[in-house]
């Protein structure tokens, strides 16, 4: 399987969006968490096949040029969505929705405090752009797990990068 093909081996619907059935009760309980705790969160975006990444990625470029992009949005076969492990919220009104805002609306600050106890990660964030590699993205979660998010937050480590001892960013060849 390569990039072009992969798809995970089951996909589900949540909250209108498409993501791997590992990640859906994880992402089901953060939603209800959520709404228990007067939160309004919607998904705006779930699972993207390469050709759905390709285009969005070409339309940065459009917009960014290829350097730009390439720090805003990965390249088709790259993106973290084709996993169907990421999704990108916004608040249920729309406010500040793919917006740098959303970090300081009440939906982006109660991500960031509880989206770690249903193992969802934050994965771009101001402080981490050196070490990712992507400017940041409030908006934009990749459940990795509880058991992995709580080993990052014994380790003192906000990223995969660290936590895996990897590079990040747009390294492509």
């Amino acid at each position: 399987m390569t990039p072009l093909d992969y798809e995970p081996a089951q996909i589900v619907k949540v909250a209108g969006e498409r993501v791997s059935a590992a990640a859906a009760p994880d992402l089901e309980a953060l939603l209800q968490h959520s709404r228990d705790d007067g939160v309004a969160l919607t998904l705006v975006s779930g699972f993207r096949d390469y050709e759905y990444q390709a285009q969005v990625h070409r339309r940065s470029v459009a917009r960014n040029g290829q350097a730009g992009a390439d720090r805003y949005s990965a390249r088709a076969g790259h993106s973290e969505h084709q996993t169907g492990l990421a999704v990108d919220f916004s608040s249920a009104d729309g406010r500040a929705t793919l917006s740098p805002r959303f970090a300081r609306t009440d939906e982006g600050l109660w991500l960031a405090e509880h989206a770690g106890g249903h193992g969802w990660l934050l994965r771009y964030t101001e402080a981490d752009q050196a070490v990712t590699g992507y400017n940041p993205e409030p908006w934009h979660f990749r459940w990795v797990g509880v058991e992995l998010t709580t080993a990052m937050a014994q380790a003192g480590v906000a990223t995969l990068e660290e936590f895996f001892g990897v590079s990040g960013g747009a390294q492509y060849a």
